[in-house]
């Protein structure tokens, strides 16, 4: 027969009652739960008699309710997070007029739809797609429409947009708020341009309708609406912007014949103005990764060329660029078949410490500049002083 404890306590027995699946508004004193929830709370305490056991709180779209587990408390802990969807089994009893799950067992449930647990738009979503459509027919700038046709004829983004919060605990923050609000925001500019005609309105309405994009990559769904890992470090605004910049360059066929032209130059560079955002240096190893063994559209030698002697003979830099008796050695030793980037990652080594955007070389096993290696392809070489030299000498 089971009991009900509170802080460790032992409380008095229940009614054995039949096994049942129910939502939280629906539990009763007595009955056994079986069944997924949201764990929206996770805590390790310890009893009077010294023993750990967890408390929680369990939600579904009914409501919340307390939860202990008393037995294996540890073991249970470590088969779930604050956060995650679980799937539970216990049995509900009754403590100082509340009720409280007592748990049998715990596990992260991770084939569980959050949808099922987080609060939805109560607007319909049909309906709202359909404005949208609408709204996007009122831009006839034929490259803005383009870019919204992008966008639009993507499946997946439609269902996306469909599912997304607008933010955590804010405006529309629930599962469809994010059409809702760009449905919103895209009539109010409508009317606007309406009673202003002298506004661009191909522009105001294409931005309107996409000046939220990155929201579909800035969160994760779970027991709650969660901020992602790409949302903690770089927000919702550069996520758009890169989802846009990506979507103008997305089609290799049609950005390898910029890359092979001759007149062209490969290099990426913003002098690490924005560099607490994103980190674009390490171009070269993505372009050995991507275009030299991803799609083979440069052979391994003419990838190299355009990376080094290619931009020295087109800055007129001398002595640069190749491997021969009285050159520079500017060297970098890599593996071709793993060369490439890390994931971005967020360090803090600024002054103050400020934070700042990094990738990690893969593949790469030295740098060497003037002669002296400088980076093992793990960490910078210890040196006093660098041996890098300014360029002031250029070819005729």
């Amino acid at each position: 027969m089971a009991t009900v404890e509170q802080n460790g306590e032992p409380g008095q027995p229940a009614e054995p009652a039949a096994r049942r699946t129910a939502t939280i508004a629906q539990l009763r004193a007595g009955s056994e739960i079986e069944g997924v929830f949201a764990c929206t709370r996770k805590d390790r305490l310890t009893a009077r008699s010294g023993s750990p056991y967890l408390a929680l709180e369990l939600r579904d779209r009914s409501g919340a309710i307390q939860a202990r587990a008393f037995r294996d408390a540890d073991f249970l802990a470590g088969r779930f997070d604050r956060g995650d969807l679980v799937a539970v089994s216990g049995r509900v009893e009754r403590f100082r007029d509340e009720l409280q799950v007592e748990l049998t067992s715990i596990e992260r449930a991770d084939a569980a739809d959050p949808a099922s647990f987080l609060p939805t738009a109560y607007r319909d979503l049909e309906e709202l797609d359909g404005f949208l459509e609408h709204l996007a027919r009122e831009v006839y700038d034929p490259d803005l429409r383009a870019l919204l046709d992008a966008f639009l004829s993507d499946a997946g983004f439609r269902a996306e947009l469909r599912r997304a919060p607008c933010t955590r605990s804010g405006h529309h923050a629930y599962l469809g708020g994010l059409l809702e609000h760009t449905v919103a925001v895209g009539t109010l500019c409508v009317e606007t341009c309406v009673l202003h005609p002298r506004l661009n309105s191909d522009v105001l309405i294409c931005a309107a309708l996409l000046h939220d994009v990155g929201k579909l990559r800035e969160f994760e769904l779970g027991a709650e609406i969660g901020l992602s890992e790409a949302g903690t470090l770089v927000g919702h605004v550069a996520l758009g912007q890169q989802m846009i910049a990506k979507l103008f360059q997305n089609d290799d066929a049609g950005v390898a014949p910029l890359l092979r032209h001759e007149a062209g130059v490969i290099a990426l560079s913003d002098a690490g103005a924005h560099l607490i955002y994103f980190c674009d240096a390490g171009f070269g190893l993505h372009f050995l990764a991507h275009w030299v063994r991803g799609n083979g559209t440069f052979t391994l030698q003419e990838g190299v060329r355009r990376l080094t002697s290619d931009p020295a003979r087109k800055y007129r830099i001398p002595d640069r660029g190749q491997i021969r008796a009285g050159a520079f050695a500017d060297l970098l030793l890599f593996d071709p078949a793993r060369v490439g980037l890390s994931g971005l990652k967020r360090v803090r080594d600024l002054p103050g410490g400020g934070a700042r955007m990094v990738r990690e070389p893969l593949g790469v096993h030295g740098v060497w500049v003037n002669g002296v290696r400088v980076h093992d392809g793990r960490d910078y070489a210890p040196l006093e002083r660098g041996p890098g030299r300014v360029l002031r000498r250029y070819a005729a």
